[in-house]
């Protein structure tokens, strides 16, 4: 599998379809493929979040964010910050 991101060309890191599931928005649900593999781009200054070898991204792109939380990326940690509430999750 080629699981470098689109964009910027980085490594991406293999994730479940329940992770996509679990983070994008309806719209962006509706366009999963579940034999797809996706990977997740690690990149702070990449506007993909996900994307699969068949070059599927999914974005954060303020406007069009296709994402139910904040992914907000650290050196150290990552952390997710749902959108409609004060909820934080660090990982």
């Amino acid at each position: 599998m080629n699981s470098t991101c689109p964009r910027n060309g980085s490594k991406g890191k293999l994730v479940p379809l329940q992770t996509l599931k679990s983070l994008l928005i309806h719209e962006a649900l509706e366009q999963i493929h579940p034999e797809f593999i996706y990977c997740f781009c690690e990149s702070v200054d990449c506007s993909v979040v996900y994307f699969s070898e068949q070059q599927q991204v999914f974005t954060t792109l303020q406007r069009n964010s296709q994402l139910n939380v904040m992914i907000i990326l650290t050196m150290q940690n990552l952390s997710l910050q749902d959108k409609s509430s004060n909820l934080t999750l660090i990982e």
